[in-house]
């Protein structure tokens, strides 16, 4: 009886250093197809909407995925942090201002360096509205938004990008990074 339990328990051994063996194997392959592309970028952004939202910020992405064999080439999990201020034009209403963060999902077209640009996902923005004006009169709040985003980003597989769009709730957008 130990007897077969130990070749039972040999075999087990084997298949599992096999299989981890192989696993191990593929990760690696898997992890070479992707090593001509840098798999995460940073920049700085801007973006407005005249007399209404503006924002400045930074971004950070990771590349999820990437493909030269379809519409969309790269999936990228986007990360910003930034200031924003909101305006009522010239009404003397409160004004909204404070720090924003966003979790997006970002997808790429095309294979070479210009790219479209689309873009979903969520922002939490931590609000203080100023009563203008009398600054002793501020509440806060916490704002969730749905944000959206259309736009042309240049960027070869390494070195520096370049974005420029349409989102919601920025507006006109700017950004230029790098990716490494």
């Amino acid at each position: 009886m130990n007897s077969t339990l130990k070749v039972i328990t040999d075999k087990l051994c084997c298949k599992s250093f096999g299989i981890a063996l192989m696993l191990t194997c593929l990760n690696f392959i898997c992890y070479a197809q992707d090593e001509k592309i840098n798999k995460n970028t940073a920049s700085i952004n801007g973006g407005t909407t005249l007399l209404v939202y503006s924002r400045a910020g930074f971004n950070y992405e990771r590349l999820l995925k990437s493909s030269d064999k379809r519409i969309f080439s790269r999936y990228y999990l986007n990360a910003g942090l930034g200031r924003f201020v909101e305006a009522n034009g010239f009404a003397p209403a409160p004004i909204p201002y404070g720090i924003e963060t966003a979790l997006q999902f970002i997808v790429l077209t095309g294979t070479g360096a210009n790219h479209l640009e689309l873009g979903t996902g969520l922002s939490v923005g931590f609000v203080t509205f100023y009563k203008f004006p009398d600054p002793n009169q501020e509440t806060e709040n916490t704002i969730t938004k749905a944000n959206f985003l259309v736009g042309y980003r240049f960027q070869e597989k390494k070195g520096m990008f370049f974005r420029v769009g349409a989102a919601y709730p920025i507006g006109l957008y700017m950004g230029i990074g790098v990716s490494f």
